[in-house]
This record gives structure tokens, C-alpha cells and sequence, in this order.
């Protein structure tokens, strides 16, 4: 009986232990599942908030297959393509794609990516029902199977039409600007704060001859032959202290210029970099000397026309007029008066013709 009652009361003891187990292990299943439940909803409600604030710019996600068919699209795919999903569901990737040479160099870069794992900012051209073509962003990551086999990928795609056309435009623009630069007579030369050459126009390099092909990068002192150091008087070296623009006419072996100098000034007013427009005025100075002396030859040849025509003539003149006056019997009357004004203006005009001669006074009608 004792025996009998000690079996009893273990089998019970061991029930009881069992039932407590099972409501622990219950319990606990319960709490994992409620956890589980509650990582859910987490990462429910976090991805509903990425599409959400995905949905607001112009970015989509693409899911693909092995064979590139598009499996999943978010509703930013309707705005960037203005297509609905269900439009591109189960089709090709390459359907979006705008030509040949876009589809052409998506099926090379595909077998790449299924080795590599991962595209990186690639640039396709996609075509919108209306026709026209926008350029988008791809990155994507690979998935692989248990095997380690290609199954498809995931990825987001930007709309970056926008930076590419200013991308674009900004290039245009700037290659117009060289262009415009580069004809001009004038050299323009483009110095950081360090007087470094930043970039400078086809004249200023033909300008410089030697240093042509490697101007750039270079300090102005660089182009004066036998300087290590700047000119105290160069304009360059004023605007860079004064912060004023400066224009000088300088030479450079044997040419003679003018060198406006610019300053660029930021906000705080401190110096940023310095413009410089060479003008070469070797020509005009050539110029002006064979006018100048073409002008003094042209004097001198008026000089002796004058003296030896018109000067003769008035000297004669005064010395008639002044004989008649000496030989006349009365010394008074309207005739000896005329002849007194004859001589009188006669003077006048000699003393005129030689200061004109002289260059020191202008010339009357």
C-alpha cells in the first residue's frame, strides 16, 4: 500500500510537473509570437512609410526575376513613367528601356551584374507613353538563392532628367564661353589667389609661346624670363594688394601691351581669384610712330613751302611797301596811311608765318 500510495503521489507529482511545463512553454510560445507579431507591424508600418515618402519623389522600387522580368513596382514607378503597375507587371525590364543601343547595353551589363551583385548609379534612357525620353539612376543589389544561384534583384530608380539637362546646358554654356574666349583678340587669363594660372584663352597662350601647352598651374612670375619673385610694379600685384582694378601698359619681349586686371571679391571682400584681359597694342604703338613721323615730315615739308613761297612773297611785299613809303612826297593823306597799314600787316603776317613755323600757335584762316 505505502508502495502503492508512493507511485500514486510520484505519478501526480510528475503530472503536475508536466502541466506546469506545458503552461510555461505556452506561455513563452506566446510572447515569441506576440513579439513576432509586434516586428511585423514594425516593419509593416516602417515599409508603408518608406512608400509613402517614396510616392512624394521621383524615384520608384524594381523588383526583378532571373530573367528580368519585373516582379513588384511601387507607385512611384506611375509617377516618373506615367504608367499605371500593372502596365509593366511580368514584362521585361527592357520595355522601359528608350532604343536598341539602350537595350543593347542593358543585356551586357545584365550578365555582369548577376555575377557582381550590385549596380551603382547606372544611366539608362526610358521613354514615357507621350515619347518623350527621360534619363534615370539604377542601383540595385543581387539575390541570390540558398545555392548561391542568381534569382533576381532589387533596387530604386531615380529621375535625374532634371541634373542632367542642367548638366548638359552648363556644358554647352561653357563650351560657347571658350569658344566665344578663345576668338576674341584680346588674352584673358584667369589667376587663382596664389597668382596660379586657373585657365586661360588660346591668345594668351599664343602669347606666351613656350608655355603654350602647360600654361596652366603656372605663377605669372613663371612668364618673365630671370624673375623668382613677383614685380613690386606689375598691375596684377597692385589689384592683389589694393583689391582694386588696375590697368598699366606693360612689354614683354619686345611686345607692349595693356593689362587690365579684375579682381573677384567674395562676400567677406577678400580675394578669390583676379581676371586679366591683355590687350597687344604692339601694332597701334607702331602705328602712332610712323603717324608721328609722317606728321613732322609733312610739317617740315609745309615748313619750307612756307618759307620759301609764301615767306619770299611777303618779304618782297614789305620791302615794296616800305620803298614806297620812303619815296613818297607827301607824308601825310590817305595814300601814305595805306601804304603805312600795307606795311604795318605785312610785319603782322611775317612775324604769324614764323610762329606758325615754330609750332607755337595754331593756325588762322
Amino acid at each position: 500500500m505505502q508502495s502503492n500510495g508512493f507511485t500514486q503521489k510520484a505519478y501526480y507529482s510528475v503530472e503536475i510537473k508536466l502541466k506546469m511545463t506545458n503552461a510555461l512553454t505556452i506561455t513563452d510560445l506566446q510572447k515569441e509570437l506576440l513579439a513576432v507579431k509586434q516586428t511585423y507591424n514594425e516593419l509593416h508600418c516602417h515599409d508603408q512609410r518608406k512608400m509613402l515618402a517614396l510616392d512624394d519623389v521621383p524615384v520608384f522600387e524594381l523588383t526583378i526575376d532571373k530573367e528580368a522580368k519585373i516582379t513588384n513596382l511601387s507607385k512611384g514607378f506611375e509617377k516618373v513613367m506615367e504608367y499605371t503597375c500593372e502596365d509593366y507587371l511580368n514584362k521585361s525590364f527592357t520595355e522601359l528601356l528608350a532604343d536598341e543601343d539602350e537595350i543593347t547595353g542593358h543585356y551586357a551589363n545584365f550578365e555582369m551584374f548577376k555575377v557582381k551583385g550590385t549596380i551603382y548609379k547606372k544611366h539608362w534612357r526610358m521613354k514615357k507613353p507621350s515619347g518623350e525620353v527621360i534619363t534615370v539612376m539604377h542601383s540595385a543589389r543581387a539575390i541570390y538563392d540558398d545555392c548561391g544561384e542568381f534569382n533576381g534583384a532589387v533596387g530604386f530608380v531615380l529621375d535625374v532628367s532634371a541634373s542632367v539637362n542642367a548638366n548638359r546646358a552648363l556644358v554647352r554654356s561653357e563650351r560657347e564661353k571658350r569658344l566665344i574666349l578663345d576668338i576674341m583678340s584680346e588674352g584673358v587669363i584667369y589667376f587663382d589667389k596664389e597668382l596660379k594660372v586657373i585657365w586661360a584663352n588660346r591668345v594668351m597662350s599664343d602669347f606666351f609661346g613656350s608655355f603654350a601647352d602647360d600654361i596652366e598651374n603656372k605663377r605669372c612670375r613663371e612668364f618673365c624670363p630671370g624673375r623668382n619673385t613677383g614685380c613690386a610694379t606689375c598691375p596684377i600685384m597692385k589689384s592683389l594688394h589694393t583689391k582694386t582694378k588696375q590697368i598699366s601698359e606693360v612689354s614683354y619681349n619686345s611686345i607692349s601691351c595693356v593689362m587690365q586686371v579684375h579682381p573677384v571679391l567674395d562676400n567677406d571682400e577678400d580675394i578669390i581669384s583676379l581676371v586679366t584681359v591683355i590687350t597687344d597694342i604692339t601694332e597701334r604703338k607702331l602705328l602712332e610712330r610712323q603717324i608721328v613721323d609722317l606728321s613732322n615730315n609733312e610739317r617740315k615739308r609745309i615748313g619750307h613751302d612756307l618759307h620759301d613761297g609764301l615767306g619770299q612773297m611777303l618779304s618782297a611785299i614789305s620791302i615794296m611797301s616800305s620803298s614806297l613809303l620812303d619815296i613818297m612826297d607827301k607824308k601825310e593823306g590817305q595814300e601814305f596811311e595805306l601804304v603805312q597799314k600795307i606795311v604795318k600787316h605785312t610785319d603782322e603776317s611775317q612775324e604769324m608765318m614764323r610762329r606758325i613755323l615754330d609750332g607755337l600757335c595754331p593756325v588762322f584762316d
